[in-house]
Protein backbone atom coordinates (compact mmCIF):
# COMPACT_ATOMS: atom_id res chain seq x y z
CA UNK A 1 0.00 0.00 0.00
CA UNK A 2 1.36 3.27 -1.07
CA UNK A 3 1.11 6.52 1.30
CA UNK A 4 0.43 9.80 -0.23
CA UNK A 5 3.38 12.06 -1.83
CA UNK A 6 3.03 14.47 1.19
CA UNK A 7 4.07 12.25 3.83
CA UNK A 8 7.68 12.43 4.68
CA UNK A 9 8.65 8.81 5.19
CA UNK A 10 12.07 10.02 7.71
CA UNK A 11 9.71 11.54 9.53
CA UNK A 12 7.25 8.15 9.74
CA UNK A 13 9.88 5.99 10.40
CA UNK A 14 11.39 8.49 13.26
CA UNK A 15 8.20 9.33 14.84
CA UNK A 16 7.68 5.31 15.09
CA UNK A 17 10.87 4.31 16.59
CA UNK A 18 11.00 7.28 19.18
CA UNK A 19 7.89 6.41 19.57
CA UNK A 20 8.46 2.70 20.59
CA UNK A 21 11.53 3.82 22.71
CA UNK A 22 8.78 6.43 24.70
CA UNK A 23 6.83 3.34 25.68
CA UNK A 24 9.77 1.30 27.15
CA UNK A 25 10.88 4.12 28.75
CA UNK A 26 7.67 4.99 30.24
CA UNK A 27 7.15 0.97 31.63
CA UNK A 28 10.60 1.22 33.47
CA UNK A 29 11.29 -2.17 31.99
CA UNK A 30 12.40 -5.11 34.73
CA UNK A 31 12.30 -7.58 31.98
CA UNK A 32 13.83 -7.84 28.45
CA UNK A 33 11.21 -6.71 25.73
CA UNK A 34 11.27 -6.16 22.22
CA UNK A 35 8.63 -4.20 20.11
CA UNK A 36 9.19 -3.90 15.83
CA UNK A 37 6.94 -3.22 13.28
CA UNK A 38 7.19 -3.27 9.43
CA UNK A 39 6.05 -0.12 6.52
CA UNK A 40 5.42 -2.10 3.00
CA UNK A 41 6.32 1.19 0.75
CA UNK A 42 6.15 4.95 0.64
CA UNK A 43 6.14 6.56 -2.64
CA UNK A 44 6.45 10.20 -3.95
CA UNK A 45 6.07 11.56 -7.28
CA UNK A 46 9.51 10.21 -7.98
CA UNK A 47 10.93 8.54 -5.01
CA UNK A 48 10.04 5.21 -3.04
CA UNK A 49 10.88 3.21 -0.23
CA UNK A 50 10.44 -0.24 0.20
CA UNK A 51 10.30 -3.18 2.85
CA UNK A 52 10.94 -1.29 6.39
CA UNK A 53 11.40 -2.97 9.33
CA UNK A 54 12.04 -1.49 12.34
CA UNK A 55 12.59 -2.92 15.93
CA UNK A 56 13.56 -1.75 19.32
CA UNK A 57 14.69 -4.32 22.03
CA UNK A 58 15.79 -3.63 25.44
CA UNK A 59 17.25 -6.82 27.17
CA UNK A 60 16.88 -4.81 30.69
CA UNK A 61 15.99 -1.76 31.96
CA UNK A 62 19.35 0.04 31.58
CA UNK A 63 19.75 -0.85 28.02
CA UNK A 64 17.83 0.02 24.70
CA UNK A 65 18.66 -0.40 20.77
CA UNK A 66 17.31 0.46 18.12
CA UNK A 67 17.71 -0.82 14.43
CA UNK A 68 15.75 0.15 10.96
CA UNK A 69 16.14 -1.70 7.89
CA UNK A 70 14.92 -0.53 4.46
CA UNK A 71 15.86 -2.70 1.48
CA UNK A 72 14.94 -0.28 -0.89
CA UNK A 73 14.67 3.58 -1.44
CA UNK A 74 15.23 4.98 -5.44
CA UNK A 75 16.48 8.88 -5.00
CA UNK A 76 14.60 11.08 -6.94
CA UNK A 77 15.68 12.68 -9.95
CA UNK A 78 17.26 9.70 -11.24
CA UNK A 79 20.02 9.34 -9.19
CA UNK A 80 19.64 5.99 -8.48
CA UNK A 81 18.66 3.71 -5.89
CA UNK A 82 20.05 2.50 -2.03
CA UNK A 83 19.27 -1.12 -1.42
CA UNK A 84 19.83 -3.21 1.99
CA UNK A 85 20.00 -0.07 4.24
CA UNK A 86 20.50 -0.26 7.81
CA UNK A 87 20.69 1.83 10.56
CA UNK A 88 21.88 0.86 14.52
CA UNK A 89 22.34 1.81 17.78
CA UNK A 90 23.17 -0.45 19.67
CA UNK A 91 22.90 2.10 23.05
CA UNK A 92 20.29 4.70 23.05
CA UNK A 93 20.57 7.00 25.81
CA UNK A 94 17.61 9.15 27.67
CA UNK A 95 19.04 12.29 28.91
CA UNK A 96 17.44 15.19 29.96
CA UNK A 97 14.19 14.77 27.89
CA UNK A 98 15.96 13.86 24.91
CA UNK A 99 17.05 10.58 23.28
CA UNK A 100 20.54 10.25 22.08
CA UNK A 101 22.64 7.52 20.13
CA UNK A 102 26.53 8.62 20.52
CA UNK A 103 27.72 6.17 18.60
CA UNK A 104 25.08 4.13 15.57
CA UNK A 105 26.40 2.79 12.28
CA UNK A 106 24.58 3.35 9.22
CA UNK A 107 25.20 1.15 6.25
CA UNK A 108 24.06 0.91 2.75
CA UNK A 109 24.99 -2.71 0.95
CA UNK A 110 24.54 -0.88 -2.51
CA UNK A 111 24.43 2.73 -3.62
CA UNK A 112 25.08 4.63 -6.93
CA UNK A 113 28.74 5.50 -5.50
CA UNK A 114 29.09 1.78 -4.24
CA UNK A 115 28.67 -0.03 -0.53
CA UNK A 116 29.03 2.23 1.91
CA UNK A 117 29.26 2.05 5.58
CA UNK A 118 29.53 5.00 8.34
CA UNK A 119 29.40 5.84 11.78
CA UNK A 120 26.45 7.98 12.80
CA UNK A 121 24.59 10.14 16.06
CA UNK A 122 21.71 11.57 16.67
CA UNK A 123 19.09 13.06 19.07
CA UNK A 124 15.35 13.60 19.67
CA UNK A 125 13.23 15.53 21.17
CA UNK A 126 9.58 15.07 21.42
CA UNK A 127 8.65 18.70 21.98
CA UNK A 128 10.56 19.66 19.27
Amino acid sequence: MALPHSINPAFVVRRCAWLLLGFLYAGQLLAAVSLSFAVDDIEGDDWSISGIDAAVSSPSSASTAIKIHIDRILLPESHGELRALDLVCAEVLHLDEEWRCAEGKLKAGKSPVGAQETAWSGHWRADR
